[in-house]
């Protein structure tokens, strides 16, 4: 707690100012369960689920505070408001901070995004593809997730019914409902699947937000016409905490997305040891193994999307095998512990920057 410390201890204030969990909020979240270990940290939050979240205002009565070190505290920012917020504390409220940026867009900013990048001490890419619609990148790092967090379970069976669906598999797609995320070409695979696995349901998992309430609410009609109604299980947003658990469920996820600028849901999947069948965007073909941690499909191919569930729905025995690859494959190559120490390596050279600022002065 912030009553516990004392401002001049904290070096490192995250963000994660959004009122309803998003794919940024999870990576932020999961970065700072691993920070916090190593630095004393102050999380900014308007969501109560969010542990241990202070205030802007709060934070601002910190961020005046010199560190006991006299270094600059590190604002590290992930969303344009984020940003926004750390140049009004620095530039107008003159608090000593260096800021900081993890840019994972693939695509053009407007000029806002851009002024406020412009304005950043460093800026970190999550792909070599993001870096290029920046003028300037100081790191290239990859998402990790939280592997002790997200693990296997000791059965997947138990899990489905403690969800209250014994005996069946899960398959599901998470994230927010609306066309981007590829929902209603999820539904339509398992439309056409369903009735001949019926072994399985299918998870929904995310929110619907007002603007795309239409778009849902044609995916259930269709899904009344087909006959389908208690196969699909709409579990609209889940809480952080509960996450893992509803993972760990499911014997196979779909990531069918038409855009993403890096995506963690495959990595969060294989983590608890389910395959994935993906899409081919974000970072997906950096995660994505196909034939041993699961298949990769092109953007909006409705055929080969059904075909390659088809064929993972019809080897359950495959993918607990798939599973086991999946989850090895995060060890090695995407856990968060790897991507703090990434960046653990931009701090440092930043800080380092500052006390030879302050050495020449003095």
């Amino acid at each position: 707690m912030l009553s516990d410390r004392k401002p001049e201890t904290i070096s490192i204030v995250i963000q994660d100012l959004h009122h309803r969990i998003t794919g940024v909020s999870s990576t932020a979240q999961n970065v700072h369960q691993v920070q916090k270990k190593r630095y004393s940290t102050l999380m900014i939050s308007y969501r109560a689920d969010v542990e241990g979240r202070v205030s802007l205002w709060k934070a601002l009565r910190v961020c005046r505070v010199p560190t006991a070190d006299g270094r600059p505290r590190i604002w590290h920012a992930r969303r344009n408001y984020e940003m926004f917020w750390g140049i009004l504390f620095k530039k107008l409220l003159r608090c000593p901070l260096i800021l900081v940026l993890t840019a994972a867009a693939k695509r053009e900013a407007s000029i806002f995004p851009r002024l406020l990048t412009s304005q950043m001490d460093a800026v970190i890419a999550t792909s070599a593809d993001a870096a290029k619609f920046k003028k300037h990148v100081d790191a290239i790092i990859p998402h990790g997730v939280d592997c002790q967090r997200l693990c296997p379970p000791a059965s997947k069976a138990a899990l489905m019914a403690a969800l209250g669906h014994p005996g069946f598999l899960g398959i599901g797609i998470f994230g927010r409902i609306r066309p981007e995320k590829g929902t209603d070409l999820f539904v339509r695979s398992m439309i056409e699947l369903l009735p001949k696995y019926p072994q399985y349901k299918a998870f929904i998992v995310g929110l619907v937000t007002a603007q795309f309430t239409a778009f849902a609410e044609d995916l259930q009609s269709q899904i009344r016409q087909a006959g389908l109604e208690d196969r699909f299980i709409w579990t609209g947003e889940v809480k952080y905490w509960k996450v893992p658990e509803v993972f760990q469920a499911m014997s196979l996820v779909a990531a069918t997305p038409r855009y993403e600028g890096f995506g963690v849901v495959p990595l969060e999947a294989m983590a608890t040891g389910s395959p994935v069948v993906a899409t081919k965007t974000g970072e997906y073909a950096r995660m994505i193994v196909s034939g041993e941690n699961g298949w990769l499909v092109d953007v909006e191919d409705q055929a080969a999307i059904t075909a390659r569930l088809a064929d993972c729905m019809s080897d359950p025995a495959r993918l607990e095998s798939m599973g086991r690859n999946g989850r090895q494959f995060v060890l090695d190559h995407f856990s968060v512990e790897r991507e703090v120490d990434a960046i653990d390596q931009v701090y440092q050279s930043l800080w380092a920057a500052e006390d030879r600022k302050r050495s020449t002065k003095t």
